[in-house]
């Protein structure tokens, strides 16, 4: 146990998550360009493990702050560098779960307070006529 522990908190684990980030991005780039954002959403950044590989790199930067101890007043530069990324993280993750997809066509010189979702709807209205 106390090895998988060392293991997380290591540079080389780091390492690891971000190659295979970078190949998940890449390879999502790829597949956007053949087959549409649709399928790039579908496949990478919207799967359940590309949101565990940014849970783990936060788990990562965390261990790292503790080991290192980042904490202390002569390394406040560095915990504010790493700890930037942890915020920018947990953005992400409030976008991802509570934020809206769309397009707000707006004119030149002109306001508008109306979008149009990305998210495919049907409203259906039935009505019985009465004799």
């Amino acid at each position: 146990m106390k090895s998988i522990i060392s293991f997380i908190s290591s540079a080389r684990f780091m390492a690891i998550l971000l190659f295979v980030f970078a190949i998940s991005i890449a390879t999502a780039t790829f597949i956007e360009k053949n087959a549409g954002t649709e399928a790039a959403q579908g496949i990478i950044y919207h799967a359940k493990w590309f949101e565990f590989l940014f849970l783990l790199v936060i788990i990562n930067i965390i261990s790292i702050t503790v080991k290192h101890k980042l904490y202390l007043k002569e390394k406040l530069t560095v915990l504010i560098f790493h700890f930037s990324f942890v915020v920018i993280i947990i953005g992400a993750a409030f976008t991802r779960y509570f934020g809206k997809e769309g397009i707000m066509p707006i004119r030149e010189g002109q306001t508008t307070n109306q979008w149009y979702s990305s998210q495919n709807y049907i409203s259906i209205q039935l009505s019985e006529k009465g004799t």
